[in-house]
């Protein structure tokens, strides 16, 4: 039997594949999912940031608020006496629109949700990419890229 008659044999739906790529995910990245029973990082990184959810009352600033609950999971993960310096430097990039006293807020923000991290997500090693946000009308829908 053949190579081609042995996979004919197969259903199709086997090599079907989908060229889904969100904007998130630059084309032609494998995506892995998550395994059974393993949470997906969309919603840790939702439970992560709810605390202070109340903040974000539109898009914008839940994109915002997303953005600090990623930066402060990275960093949670570096070493203690790195952590300070790298979330100066990463607001100070990213922050030029922000006043000193913006910018402060947005540091005591950050140095919650790391507490935050340390404190309830201990056991979740896994570091987050990117997220797309998609506004659906009534709610978001949220998907983030990370590691293993």
């Amino acid at each position: 039997m053949s190579a081609r008659r042995g996979r004919e044999k197969l259903p199709k739906r086997m090599f079907r594949r989908e060229k889904v790529s969100p904007p998130a995910i630059p084309p032609g990245t494998n995506v892995i999912y998550p395994k059974p029973g393993q949470q997906k990082m969309s919603e840790v990184l939702e439970d992560f940031v709810e605390p202070y959810r109340h903040l974000a009352t539109d898009e914008r600033l839940f994109r915002m608020l997303l953005n600090m609950g990623l930066l402060a999971w990275n960093v949670s993960q570096m070493p203690e006496e790195e952590r300070e310096s790298t979330i100066d430097r990463l607001l100070s990039e990213s922050s030029d629109d922000l006043d000193h006293e913006g910018w402060l807020a947005a540091k005591v923000l950050v140095e919650s949700l790391v507490k935050r991290k340390l404190e309830f997500f201990a056991d979740n090693h896994r570091l987050i990419y990117s997220f797309q946000l998609t506004n659906r009308g009534d709610d978001y829908h949220l998907s983030v890229a990370s590691t293993l």
